[in-house]
């Protein structure tokens, strides 16, 4: 059950050329929406995402260029792949925040990843009232500044985590799954009303530079945690 996952820099894929690479890669309607993006840091951010994740395919299945791959949109609106027929069972997903990109690829395990800064300008206060649970709640006020920030946003990495392997984005409620950031593996437990079982996840976390990874995998009935290569940056 193994997992692949990448965290990059954007900065670092400008500097040594990786960047215009990644661009080239990308279809003819991805490339089209570049020019969409106002803000120079959000046009290079969808640029590294959506060339990695290409990439990270083909790590996967080497026969296949990464410019070949084509995307479909799933039953509750998760991107996956359409063409070549035969990797249709790869599963993946992708996040990126200001300056850094994140992807996870595997063989057809429900997988979702989200990196956010962990300095990141947002009212965490305004938003804890409502993605967060009574306990997280709790335990967020006995810290203060920066390390109450920076809590909040492992619970924050986890939730969205989650959402995006179950494939539910923004409907689901993220106060109905609960978290602790700091057990070895990170501990779960999910409302009644998600109609999901705790047990059959696996979720990870780790800091990368001035960022929170998290992960979260549908591992199933299996005992072996699955095997989860990171990939350098």
């Amino acid at each position: 059950m193994a997992v692949d996952v990448w965290v990059l820099a954007v900065a670092r894929l400008v500097r040594d050329g990786t960047l215009a690479r990644l661009e080239r890669v990308l279809s003819a309607d991805e490339r089209d929406r570049l020019p969409a993006f106002r803000v120079e840091a959000d046009r290079l951010g969808y640029l590294a995402a959506h060339g990695l994740v290409r990439h990270a395919l083909s790590a996967r299945a080497p026969s296949v260029a990464p410019g070949a791959w084509t995307f479909r949109t799933g039953p509750r609106g998760r991107p996956e792949v359409d063409e070549p027929e035969a990797h249709r069972g790869l599963r993946f997903n992708l996040s990126h925040t200001h300056g850094t990109v994140a992807c996870v690829v595997t063989d057809g395990i429900p997988c979702g990843i989200d990196v956010e800064r962990s300095d990141a300008a947002a009212d965490v206060d305004l938003l804890a009232g409502g993605v967060l649970s009574a306990a997280e709640r709790g335990r967020l006020d006995g810290l203060a500044g920066a390390a109450r920030r920076a809590e909040f946003f492992r619970y924050w990495t986890l939730k969205e985590a989650y959402a995006k392997a179950r494939g539910d984005g923004v409907v689901l409620p993220l106060s109905a799954c609960e978290f602790d950031p700091s057990a070895v593996p990170v501990r779960a437990r999910l409302a009644p009303s998600l109609a999901d079982d705790e047990r059959a996840w696996w979720f990870e976390q780790w800091d990368e530079d001035d960022c929170v990874v998290a992960l979260a995998l549908r591992h199933g009935a299996a005992a072996v945690p699955p095997v989860i290569a990171r990939h350098p940056g």
